[in-house]
């Protein structure tokens, strides 16, 4: 299970990794780069949002590379993946 952990009323971590039973998000928090792992062979769309709901990135992760989150600001998002016809949204912290 994933939690968030909670240090004086700031969400510091959360336990790595996040899993949602088809996808694992590595690091999590992280500063740089993510990756993405999937018990699936087609790739992974994905779409990064803020709170607010805009998307801030999107692509297909094909397991050859990274994700790049170097330019966002310190914050709470939220990745939204499909994958097939499995779909889903995980939250990920960016230090």
């Amino acid at each position: 299970d994933t939690a968030l952990i909670n240090e004086g009323g700031i969400f510091t971590h959360v336990e790595e990794p996040v899993r949602s039973g088809r996808i694992t998000i590595y690091p999590n928090p992280a500063n740089d780069l993510v990756f993405l792992e999937s018990e699936g062979l087609n790739p992974i769309h994905w779409q990064l949002h803020d709170l607010s709901g805009q998307k801030l990135q999107a692509g297909i992760y094909d397991g050859q590379d990274h994700i790049s989150i170097n330019k966002l600001p310190n914050g709470i998002y939220l990745f939204n993946w499909r994958q097939g016809k499995k779909k889903g949204v995980e939250k990920m912290i960016v230090l």
